[in-house]
């Protein structure tokens, strides 16, 4: 006997809108002075400001190179990008 339904493939698997994917990249900064190195975990797109505000830094004490070149704070970090943050002394 032939069954009249068929299965359909597409019905059987969710939509892809229904799916949750996070997507994380990882960034090696180096606090100075000091040298401190930590890697961090953050969510893909993630722009500088928002990691300034994961390490509890204020961005205005702080300047922020990436391949030895100052970077704007709405700057996009990438995976593997490498990070150096340097704490702004004054005195007087």
């Amino acid at each position: 006997m032939k069954s009249t339904h068929e299965l359909n493939p597409q019905a059987l698997m969710p939509s892809l809108n229904s799916w949750n994917v996070n997507v994380h990249v990882m960034v090696e900064i180096t606090l100075l002075p000091g040298g401190s190195v930590k890697n961090i975990k953050i969510e893909e797109k993630t722009t500088l400001l928002k990691i300034l505000d994961l390490l509890n830094l204020p961005p205005d004490i702080v300047v922020i190179m990436k391949n030895n070149s100052p970077i704007p704070l709405d700057s996009i970090i990438e995976d593997k990008d490498k990070l150096k943050i340097v704490r702004v002394v004054s005195g007087g």
